[in-house]
């Protein structure tokens, strides 16, 4: 299992490994995917908020990502890039 695979998995997003690894978006793009790269590969809406949110706690932005819980998320991210 691949490094995004168990972060994904962590987010609760585990559906979307296959489909990230088709697309090619791995660690190094994620801060880059906006809502609307994520709206062209035509992942529903929560999904996306809920990935935008899951990327926004890997940067350690804190903001709304840390407000909504996913500072469990962040921890356990960083815990499986480190290993």
């Amino acid at each position: 299992m691949s490094r995004l695979s168990e972060w994904l998995g962590a987010s609760g997003l585990e559906q979307y490994a296959g489909f990230f690894a088709e697309h090619r978006i791995d660690f190094d793009v994620l801060p880059d995917l906006t809502d609307q790269d994520l709206e062209k590969l035509q992942i529903p809406l929560g999904d996306r908020k809920r990935l935008l949110r899951a990327i926004a706690g890997l940067e350690g932005g804190g903001g709304a990502a840390g407000r909504s819980g996913f500072a469990v998320t962040r921890r356990i991210a960083t815990r499986v890039i480190r290993e």
